[in-house]
């Protein structure tokens, strides 16, 4: 008996040792932080109904961004990924970081067809959300993700916007950049090339990045998919000056313009022009998705700017 007492202390003991051991009893609030990495180059995806959207869409259906511009590897990069960074939002529910504006606001409701992965669709100035799903939110991206399983078919929820903001708001935005999205500046050095733009551009911060637009889009060609690859300084002269590039190249190239010309910027990416049904839905497949540039003006935001 004595010696089974002991034999039960003892398997207790290393019970409770056993505990604190992670791979054994991995903590599910343990800290987890992906440094920012190139984008990968995804494999054909086959042509199937990834989602549906009923409403008037503002923009682009908005899936992912890339915010952050290494001039070691000359490249843009995804964001970090911290997993203590998200906010978990029970629907319905209010966006955390959603300002309102005066002006209609838009109502999209979003169906998952054969989508993958945890993303879930938003579109630009989103400010509520409703539904029946638990989801985690990012305040650096704003973007969304369902928590608990990956997506599935027949998942919905519908999504409010603010209205969006005209070229006559966006034009009287002044002031200096917020120490917070400081960060969304960094970029090397201006190339000569580029500084003679600057030198002869606007000073307000919309019409000084639509003439950087202009002139980008004067020479450029763009030719083939767009597949993430590194974009340079040198390889934005290049195309400033009638380069050929994919379309992935055009956005990047447009995003460090905009820095340089003092404006946060980043990549975003999801599915745009989707095709019209009959019952007036629109239906996104691999073929719409697509980059574009995103600026941050106050007090609006991340403003996606297409066409």
């Amino acid at each position: 008996l004595a010696r089974s007492v002991l034999a039960g202390v003892l398997l207790v003991g290393l019970l409770i040792a056993a505990s604190k051991v992670s791979f054994l009893f991995p903590d599910k609030e343990q800290h987890h932080v992906v440094p920012p990495r190139r984008p990968p180059v995804s494999p054909p995806a086959p042509d199937v109904p990834l989602y549906t959207v009923k409403g008037e869409l503002p923009g682009p259906l908005e899936v992912g961004v890339i915010d952050v511009y290494s001039a070691k590897d000359r490249a843009w990069l995804l964001p970090p990924v911290d997993n203590q960074r998200l906010q978990r939002l029970h629907l319905p529910a209010d966006l955390p970081w959603a300002g309102t504006w005066s002006g209609t606001p838009t109502r999209v409701e979003v169906t998952v067809q054969q989508a993958r992965g945890h993303a879930l669709p938003t579109i630009a100035f989103a400010r509520r959300l409703e539904g029946s799903i638990t989801l985690d939110s990012d305040p650096r991206t704003q973007l969304l993700a369902l928590s608990q399983r990956p997506v599935f078919t027949g998942l919905h929820y519908a999504v409010t916007a603010n209205p969006v903001p005209t070229g006559k708001q966006l034009s009287a935005v002044a002031g200096a950049v917020p120490p917070a999205m400081k960060q969304f500046l960094e970029a090397p050095p201006a190339p000569p090339a580029v500084q003679d733009l600057l030198d002869k551009a606007p000073q307000a911060k919309y019409a000084r990045l639509q003439a950087l637009r202009t002139a980008l889009y004067k020479k450029f060609v763009a030719s083939g998919q767009g597949k993430p690859t590194d974009v340079s300084v040198d390889r934005v002269v290049e195309l400033l000056g009638g380069g050929t590039g994919n379309p992935y190249e055009l956005t990047a190239s447009e995003a460090l313009l905009a820095r340089w010309a003092g404006i946060p910027s980043r990549i975003g990416f999801g599915y745009y022009n989707g095709t019209k049904k009959d019952d007036g839905s629109y239906e996104f497949r691999p073929a719409n998705a697509a980059t574009y540039l995103e600026v941050w003006f106050a007090p609006y935001g991340w403003v996606p700017v297409v066409g």
